[in-house]
């Protein structure tokens, strides 16, 4: 067990009764530890002092970087009360510990914004990095999309210049049909004067043939069978 000596001036008188109390104790050898003993005392009077029981401490939020720590002692015995004297120094340095405690706490506190902070500042670059995957992913689509429309382009352009070779094909097939329909009209009037010729001309053999009836020469015979022959060579060529 460890005893730990607190000595302060003559001047601020503090009481220590029964309780709780918190001291400030710059430790030597080792960190206090719980039943260790506080030995409060008077630095004018070493006669007026106090012993307690420690039983707390903390470390971390008190600034042991500067050798000091907070240790809470408990009295239970109406013996051990006793007046003592508290220095402006100890004050003093008791302040600037509670800022230095506050400072602390505000300096954790900032760390832990920071981090979490941090920690959204991750997730949104990983929910970006998802993003840029899923643009990637998207500009492909759009490259494998821009390449199909392409081909389609292509295709239809052959398609239309095979429409227009087809239309300017039916336009000749047109033509020749309308050329060759000419032509047969034509043939058609020439066949219907032929015709007409050929009625023309079998009248008049027939009044020939009336009128010769009785006289039957051999030029008439002659005449005659060419007569049947030239009908005979039309109707066949027509």
């Amino acid at each position: 067990m460890a005893e730990y000596g607190v000595k302060v001036n003559s001047s601020n008188f503090i009481e220590i009764s029964s309780g709780q109390q918190k001291f400030l104790v710059l430790t030597t050898a080792r960190d206090p530890m719980i039943g260790d003993i506080l030995i409060i005392k008077d630095r004018n009077d070493p006669g007026n002092s106090v012993e307690a029981i420690i039983t707390s401490f903390d470390i971390e939020a008190n600034g042991i970087e500067n050798g000091f720590i907070v240790v809470s002692i408990d009295i239970n015995s109406k013996d051990q009360s006793a007046v003592v004297k508290q220095s402006q120094t100890d004050e003093k340095i008791i302040l600037l510990n509670k800022k230095l405690s506050e400072l602390t706490k505000k300096y954790n506190a900032s760390c832990n914004n920071y981090n979490e902070l941090d920690n959204e500042k991750t997730k949104i670059n990983e929910l970006l990095k998802k993003e840029i995957k899923k643009s990637d992913g998207m500009q492909e689509e759009i490259s494998s999309l821009k390449t199909e429309i392409s081909k389609q382009k292509n295709e239809l352009a052959r398609n239309h210049n095979t429409i227009k070779d087809l239309q300017s094909e039916v336009k000749k097939q047109k033509d020749s049909l309308e050329w060759y329909q000419v032509r047969n009209d034509e043939l058609a009037n020439l066949n219907a004067s032929l015709n007409q010729e050929i009625h023309s001309i079998k009248n008049k053999n027939d009044i020939m043939n009336k009128a010769t009836e009785h006289v039957v020469p051999d030029s008439y015979i002659k005449l005659r069978s060419l007569t049947k022959n030239l009908l005979s060579y039309i109707d066949s060529n027509l």
